[in-house]
This record gives C-alpha cells, structure tokens and sequence, in this order.
C-alpha cells in the first residue's frame, strides 16, 4: 500500500494508445485507446486536437499525458499483441536477454521482442534522451485534464450503482448457450461470462452496458437498442431480380441473429447441417470458409449506432453481396 501510495501520483495521468491520426481542415483527428478503465479492451475514442499543437509522434505507441505534455513509455512499456490470448495488450519490461527482451503481460503470459530493442534499452539506461509531444483539444483542454474529469464521471456513477449488469435484460437461452462455448459445462453462466468478457467485474461502463444487450438481450431491449431490423437475409432469383427466399430478424439479439443467418446461408447453398458452434473451426470446405468469413464479420463490423437500414445478406447463383450501414473504421482497399 506504501509502495502505490507512494507512485499515485503517476498513476493517475491518462496512459493511451494512439491508433490513427488525420489531418482535416478543422483539426487532428485522433483514434485514441485510453487504457485507464476498469476494461483491458477499450473501445476506440475520437478526439480533436488543435492544429497549432499536433498529435504525438508515434502511432501504436503507450503515451502518459502530464498536463498537454506526452511521454513515450517503451521500452519499459509496449502495446502489442498477446500471443497466448491472440489480442493487444500491454507489455511490460521483464527483463534483458544479451541481443533480446522479455515482457509480460498482465495475467503472466510471456514473450520475446528482437529488432534491437535491447540496445535501445541500454541507450534509455545510459542517459539518451527523447523530445516529448505537446497535445491539446481543440476546445483548449489537455489530455490530463480530460481524464480527471472522466475519473470524476466514472466515480460518481459507481457511488450511485450506475453500470450494473443486469442479467435480467438478457435471454437466458442465449446467455448459457454462449457461456458453454467459453467453458463447456460451467456450471455458473454469468460467472463464466463476467470473467471472461468482463474481467471479472460486476460494474460496466455505458458503452460496453449496450454492446452486451446487443449481444445477449431479450427482443425488446435490443428493438429498443437498436431501433432497426438487425438482419435481412435474401436469396434473390437471377430472372426477376427479387428475393425468391427471405429471412428478416427484426429484433433478436446478435448471437441468435448469427444462428438464424448460419442456418439460412446453410440450406440455401446446400451444405446440410452447420451448426453455429461450427464457426470456431478454422479449417473445411471452401462453401464453409466462406460462410465463416461472411457472417462473423457481417456482426463484427457493423455500425451499431446507425438505425438507418439492416445488416443484408444477398444470395445470388454465383456470388453472395454483404451490405452493412455506417462508418468503417478501415479504409475501403
């Protein structure tokens, strides 16, 4: 308790990830990870930064933000891929190996880094110096201070119980179907899920609140999410152009709504039975490869937050189309 009261101050500046920047005519656009919440995969922020101060130098890099200026952390800290849990995360200098270093991650995994990362280490230890990035929003804010006002904001929401998970939101067929899949026979569903999508914490934030009704939801709370058809699914006749054949889900949640669209694609096309436990196979038929392809990310990559029209699917004799409404986080190429 010493020892953190004693770093405190330190840990509570905004440690971030900065994924992308662009340049527009008003300001710096910025995709923004800020690693401070209770969630080890934050969802990507949008921030504008003036144009007379810039973004930081290095993209994909961990930054502390002291006041508007940023600090580089690596190599003590990196941000790179966990290869045990196959997703980003951040490392942390564990020790030096002659030409090599090892890091772990937070949960113990370890791994290796190369490409003269030593030498840098030893460069940092033996008084080299890097300039820092000064960073402010365009409303005239820095980075620091943004944060405590968010720190402000979670803080008061968890004194008033705000966040709560409420399990009985959610279809309870769904939500044991899913917790079999993370852990076959868990004898505690919500337990399962809450470990492994949620780190272990019974409180959520907002955002991450309606991601899991979308996800595990009764119809009316994801209508009421959603506030539009989640899938159309078609098979159009090459003749007249028109659905011969047509599955709309209007209001399931997400999991069901990737059933229903796996048992469409598999009787249209004639590939019998696959059942949806079947998409965590990574090896098969072409036909099946290309439903894994096309259905996991039609749920995975689909704007949300657009209630303008449904996620389609289109079947035609020779090729199947995927439309999706909203913004892609990816260019188009």
């Amino acid at each position: 308790m010493d020892a953190l009261d004693g770093v405190e101050a330190l840990l509570s500046k905004p440690l971030f990830v900065v994924e992308n920047q662009e340049w527009t005519r008003e300001a710096l656009v910025v995709r923004r990870l800020l690693l401070m919440g209770e969630s080890s995969d934050p969802t990507p922020q949008f921030i504008k930064v003036g144009h007379d101060t810039g973004g930081v130098g290095a993209t994909g890099t961990p930054y502390l933000a002291i006041n508007k200026t940023c600090l580089q952390l690596p190599p003590w800290l990196l941000w790179g891929i966990d290869h045990r849990r196959q997703n980003f995360a951040l490392l942390f200098l564990d020790a030096i190996e002659d030409a090599r270093a090892r890091y772990c991650t937070l949960d113990g995994s370890e791994q290796h880094q190369g490409d003269g990362i030593a030498a840098t280490i030893r460069e940092v230890y033996s008084g080299a110096r890097r300039p820092s990035d000064t960073v402010v929003l365009i409303d005239g804010r820095h980075l620091a201070g943004e944060w405590a006002e968010t720190r402000k904001h979670i803080e008061e929401s968890g004194r008033r119980q705000d966040g709560l998970v409420d399990w009985h939101a959610f279809d309870p067929a769904t939500v044991k179907w899913f917790a079999g899949l993370l852990e076959p026979g868990a004898a505690d569903a919500h337990a399962t899920i809450r470990e492994r999508l949620l780190d272990g914490r019974f409180q959520v934030e907002p955002d991450e609140l309606r991601q899991l009704r979308l996800l595990f939801g009764r119809p009316a709370s994801v209508r009421s999410e959603l506030q539009r058809d989640v899938l159309d699914l078609r098979v159009i006749d090459p003749t007249t152009l028109r659905p011969s054949q047509r599955d709309l889900v209007e209001s399931a949640n997400l999991l069901e709504a990737l059933k229903r669209a796996i048992r469409f694609f598999a009787a249209q096309t004639g590939m019998g039975e696959v059942a949806p436990e079947d998409l965590r196979k990574t090896d098969g038929s072409l036909d099946y490869i290309t439903l894994r392809e096309i259905f996991v990310n039609q749920a995975v990559h689909q704007d949300y937050r657009d209630s303008s029209a449904a996620g389609q699917i289109e079947i035609h004799p020779s090729k199947v189309t995927v439309f999706n409404t909203g913004y892609s986080l990816v260019a188009p190429e």
